[in-house]
This record gives structure tokens, sequence and C-alpha cells, in this order.
């Protein structure tokens, strides 16, 4: 009887730590492949964001642009304004028109950001 308890015990233990060196082949398994998935990941995200940041630097200097275009044509039209004797009309309006271009300028930024997302996206 002691003989066969003892048996049991050792087949049961050796049975025991073979499930346990499997379970921790399995995990160290699963561990390497999550990490090798979340190196790929880090990288494609970097990738998405390498280019979003160059979208979003070429929005910013179209804006940028446009602002100073629209400031210029602001200003070519007050001085048109004030030679044809419209001096309050020009004030007024060199104080909305950099407004009004403003708002047009973040539209249009808005708006090609939106798209460049949507191009890259399609990437």
């Amino acid at each position: 009887m002691v003989g066969q308890v003892t048996t049991n015990v050792v087949k049961e233990s050796s049975i025991g730590l073979a499930n346990v060196a499997r379970e921790g082949g399995i995990a160290i398994n699963n561990v390497a492949t999550k990490l090798h998935h979340a190196g790929k990941d880090t990288g494609d995200q970097l990738s998405r964001s390498t280019r979003d940041l160059e979208d979003a630097a070429t929005a910013i200097y179209r804006y940028s642009i446009n602002q100073i275009t629209s400031t210029q044509t602001a200003v070519s039209h007050a001085e048109q304004r004030f030679r044809e004797g419209k001096v309050i009309d020009a004030m007024f309006h060199l104080a909305v028109e950099p407004l009004q271009a403003t708002d047009d300028n973040l539209a249009s930024a808005a708006q090609e950001r939106v798209l460049s997302r949507w191009l890259s996206s399609r990437r």
C-alpha cells in the first residue's frame, strides 16, 4: 500500500511538473508573440505619426501663407478705398477683412487636414 502511494505520488508529481513545464513554455511563447506584435504596432504607429506631423506642418505652412496673402489683400483693398475717399469704409474693412480671411483660412486648413488624413489612411 505504501509502495503504491509512493508510486502514485511520483507519477502524479512528474505529470504535474510536465504540465508546469508545458504551460511555462506556452506562456513564454505568448509573451514573445505579444512583444513582437507590440514592436510591430509601435513601428507602424511611428510611421503614421510621422506622416501626420508632415501633414500638419504642411497645413500650418499653407495656412500661414494664406494669412499673409489675405493681409496683403486687405491692405490693398483699404488703400484703394482710401484713394476713393472712403475713409470710414476703408477702416471698417481693414478691421473686418482679416477676421473673415482668418475664418476662411482656418476652414481651408481644416478641410486640407481632413483630406490629408483620408488620403494617408489609403496608403
